[in-house]
């Protein structure tokens, strides 16, 4: 699937509502809440590729919230991992709070309600991970949501691979899209568990060792599991 949205041609007075199908279509249900209409623009590209979504958007300053009403709507929960290429943007969930930086991965949970501004014109790259392709990582990869992460190598890979993934302006096909997704899935794995091992890690030494129990259960023959410090 491969999808483009622009509110160009649309009207000041029904940009909330375009942009609210738009949104709910490539990501989940959300509220767009865009306090100027006349000055709002965005453009959306959808990429839709095994069970993933990556979704490219550049806007003007907005915010978007998911609301227990959007919640009550239903759909798959997902793990969003967001790259803000440039623009500011700051994240309330779980009762934290976190401004983020250009350049920073920002982890959100699409099961809970959640509060996203984007204080500056925004460049954004967002991908969509259901909880079901994270398994028994998902309770260390939701203790990780709206908390700054530390510089690892999987952060760093995994932003590069997302910023070269914008760049392919084609259609994957059915036998690379799953390598793709097999491939960022497992960065997003490793990032979870590089993060949960280090160093004054939020869960702390008992969270490590389950982490590290799990991944010598995926990686049996390696010594020491990818992504965690002994």
């Amino acid at each position: 699937m491969f999808e483009r949205w622009s509110t160009a041609h649309i009207s000041a007075p029904q940009r909330a509502d375009f942009w609210r199908e738009a949104v709910c279509e490539a990501f989940v249900s959300m509220t767009p809440r865009i306090e100027r209409l006349v000055d709002s623009r965005a453009i959306l590209v959808h990429r839709g590729f095994d069970r993933l979504a990556f979704n490219t958007l550049e806007a003007a300053p907005h915010g978007v919230a998911r609301t227990p009403i959007d919640l009550a709507r239903g759909g798959r929960q997902y793990l969003f991992v967001n790259l803000n290429l440039s623009g500011r943007c700051r994240l309330r969930q779980f009762g934290r709070e976190l401004i983020a930086q250009p350049g920073e991965l920002l982890l959100i949970d699409s099961s809970e309600p959640y509060e996203l501004e984007q204080a500056d014109e925004v460049d954004l790259l967002s991908l969509a991970v259901p909880h079901a392709m994270l398994g028994k990582l998902l309770p260390a990869a939701t203790e990780q949501v709206a908390r700054r992460l530390p510089a690892s190598a999987s952060a760093m890979l995994l932003a590069n691979q997302l910023r070269t993934l914008a760049q392919w302006p084609h259609k994957l096909n059915a036998a690379e899209a799953g390598w793709v997704s097999d491939l960022l899935v497992g960065m997003v794995r490793a990032l979870i568990a590089a993060t949960a091992a280090a160093p004054g890690a939020h869960g702390g030494r008992c969270l490590q060792r389950k982490i590290q129990s799990l991944l010598e259960q995926q990686y049996p023959d390696a010594a020491l599991a990818p992504g965690v410090v002994a």
